[in-house]
């Protein structure tokens, strides 16, 4: 990479994007590399079990000024490149603003926003008037999942640098279960917040629906929905069968996916959904929505189902084909998470970095770590 000079910006720091950060700093290190943050880890995420990120030798500043900002996105602009997580944080675009005269290279690396409705379509037209100044001079997009593509080609960002992207989480230490036959059933995981975009009425929906034995349901989380997802549960006759365990600290959360059949995101929308990387680090197959930005890796490794967005039907089917396959086996567990080491910290920065040389130099597009996986488990 001829850039010598790496600043991350974003608006909080993220356990979804510190692996590849930190394996980055270790690939270049005579590179100066940076992380800016707009404000320390959010209260909200400390209290979903979030800890502060390893960034290794990565310089970190947080909640700069306004000259600080300035002189971070003008200082070396030759020897320098910028990527920018979002579009519509204020110092994001002061940072914007301060590399745009600059010969620095710029990147963006952002999920979709939901473009379906009336909200969706005042979405899409917000992004075709107001970011002009953000495609005349983006030098490359990192899209999150194919809904990230999508909506980046749709809002006429330059489609030969729009590359897909996803996040990244930290690689787990798995112990998976010594024997499942002495279980009688099955256990589904869902691990996130308890609001309506995630969709966890219409997973106890689904399971009411079921119609079979032999099931249950682990929730890990909180949220304005708890409540009345414990009033629907027990309305719909399965209470006994569901398990809300509030939120658990992240590690406690990977030891309960490891021991899990299936983990379950029936999101309305997600950008990503990165509780999929977790579930198949851990050796675990996943049905998630279509509208999870994150379905991208379930469609490619063909470990678990993809179902249409807000489907009961659709979900009850995959839940009951789920059932009757019955207690996941330690070699499917074991097959599924080393085919999970394409979503590795090392795989995301090696990524990026033939990524930025593409920009820099041409050549055939890069390819994501997941999608030459699949590749090889389909050839």
């Amino acid at each position: 990479m001829r850039r010598s000079r790496i600043v991350f910006w974003q608006p909080v720091p993220s356990p979804h994007q510190s692996s590849y950060l930190r394996n980055l700093a270790a690939m270049l290190p005579d590179s100066e590399i940076i992380a800016v943050f707009e404000q320390p880890l959010w209260e909200s995420r400390i209290e979903l079990g979030w800890g502060a990120p390893d960034l290794g030798r990565i310089q970190v500043v947080i909640a700069p000024n306004r000259a600080q900002i300035h002189r971070l996105a003008s200082d070396a602009a030759a020897q320098s490149m910028h990527l920018m997580s979002g579009l519509r944080s204020p110092m994001i675009e002061r940072a914007f603003t301060a590399c745009a005269p600059t010969n620095a290279l710029v990147g963006i690396l952002s999920e979709a926003r939901d473009h379906r409705g009336i909200r969706g379509l005042l979405r899409l037209c917000h992004s075709l008037l107001f970011e002009r100044a953000y495609r005349e001079r983006t030098d490359f997009v990192l899209a999150v999942g194919t809904l990230g593509i999508r909506w980046f080609q749709r809002t006429k960002y330059n489609p030969d640098r729009i590359f897909p992207w996803g996040y990244f989480v930290e690689q787990p230490v798995v112990t998976f279960p010594h024997t499942n036959e002495d279980r009688d059933g099955i256990t589904f995981a869902y691990v996130g917040q308890l609001i309506d975009r995630k969709g966890v009425d219409v997973l106890l929906r689904a399971l009411e629906q079921v119609e079979r034995a032999g099931w249950r349901l682990q929730l890990v989380g909180h949220g304005k929905s708890s409540g009345a997802l414990m009033r629907l549960a027990r309305k719909l006759g399965i209470d006994r069968h569901v398990d809300f365990l509030g939120v658990r600290p992240n590690p406690e959360v990977r030891s309960m996916l490891a021991q899990a059949d299936a983990l379950i995101l029936p999101s309305r929308f997600d950008g990503w959904g990165a509780v999929v990387n977790e579930a198949l680090m851990s050796g675990v197959p996943v049905i998630c929505s279509d509208h999870c930005g994150a379905a991208d890796l379930i469609e490619l490794s063909h470990h678990g189902e993809v179902v249409r967005a807000g489907s009961v039907e659709g979900l009850t089917a995959a839940l009951a084909r789920m059932i009757d396959r019955g207690p996941l086996s330690l070699p499917s567990r074991e097959r599924i998470r080393r085919w999970s080491d394409c979503l590795d910290g090392a795989h995301a920065a090696r990524y990026f970095l033939e990524i930025v040389r593409h920009c820099e130099e041409g050549g055939p597009k890069p390819t994501a770590p997941w999608r030459v996986a699949s590749e090889v488990v389909n050839s």
